[in-house]
């Protein structure tokens, strides 16, 4: 395990930030988990970061850890309502780039009703977890 520390005023461990597996790290305050940070691997090989903390000190912590750790090109996905999310990544060196819109599309032929239709040329169904 790595470790990155952020010591408060007084000289005290405040956060450590620990890689627990190759694409996961936890952010421990007196040995409490208070954040969690993971990296997802898109089919076309992009690798995308998560950080889910409640304080900015600690959301620093972990993208900073995370960074060092990590090769490039890195992505992360903010909803652009989001803008105190959208300024913490800022703050870790990352900058818009492009809007992509998601669906949530039902591919069960009991729910579409398509039964055994294929799909147009050129588009790919994956099931969750598939590559």
């Amino acid at each position: 395990m790595d470790s990155a520390h952020l010591f408060n005023g007084t000289g005290e461990h405040a956060v450590a930030a620990t890689r627990i597996a190759e694409w996961q790290w936890h952010a421990l305050e007196d040995d409490q988990v208070v954040g969690r940070g993971e990296v997802s691997h898109r089919p076309d090989g992009r690798l995308f970061l998560s950080i889910d903390a409640w304080h900015e000190a600690v959301f620093d912590r972990l993208a900073d850890t995370m960074l060092a750790d990590l090769p490039r090109p890195l992505y992360t996905v903010v909803d652009e309502a989001d803008l105190d999310l959208m300024v913490q990544w800022e703050r870790a060196g990352f900058a818009p780039r492009r809007r992509e819109w998601e669906y949530v599309v039902p591919t069960d032929p009991r729910i579409t009703g398509l039964g055994s239709a294929p799909p147009p040329p050129g588009v790919t169904t994956l099931a969750v977890g598939e590559y």
